[in-house]
């Protein structure tokens, strides 16, 4: 992470919408709306090592976003993914800060702040729940039923 830290909550608030505090019962709502398989029949913190079951995703991506020089990085892919055609996304904090919907822009340029504040955890969902991704804490790795990097 760079020596510059930016929360975007405080850089951008005027731009990002916090929709439901409930948690974990927002983010349960928001994947049943939108029919995203769980590994249980709702999100449990600390029971599986996801909240979406991969596995029932015949096409899926994963890739270890933790490493030197990953903001950078990992903003390039996103700027060339299919993401970048999208206007929102909706962000899970957890208990903390309140399911928010983020203009796109500010989530590919801040992504790696928005996953500290989520505490190395959450989903990202499009607004029309197409695409979707979860960073995973145990393992820092980050699944989506989209192509992000472009070598996984």
């Amino acid at each position: 992470m760079s020596n510059n830290f930016v929360n975007p909550f405080k850089e951008f608030g005027s731009s990002i919408i916090p929709i439901s505090a409930d948690f974990p019962y927002n983010l349960n709502n928001l994947l049943n709306r939108f029919e995203i398989k769980l590994c249980n029949s709702k999100v449990e913190l600390g029971n599986k090592p996801s909240w979406i079951e991969w596995n029932n995703y015949s096409k899926h991506y994963s890739f270890f976003y933790d490493f030197d020089e990953n903001e950078e990085v990992i903003k390039k892919y996103f700027q060339n993914s299919v993401l970048r055609n999208y206007d929102n996304v909706l962000m899970d904090f957890g208990y903390q800060i309140p399911l928010s919907k983020i203009p796109v822009d500010i989530f590919i340029n801040y992504w790696y702040e928005f996953v500290i504040l989520a505490g190395y955890e959450s989903v990202v969902i499009t607004e029309d729940g197409k695409l979707f991704m979860e960073f995973i804490r145990r393992s820092y790795y980050l699944k989506s039923n989209f192509q992000i990097n472009p070598n996984s």
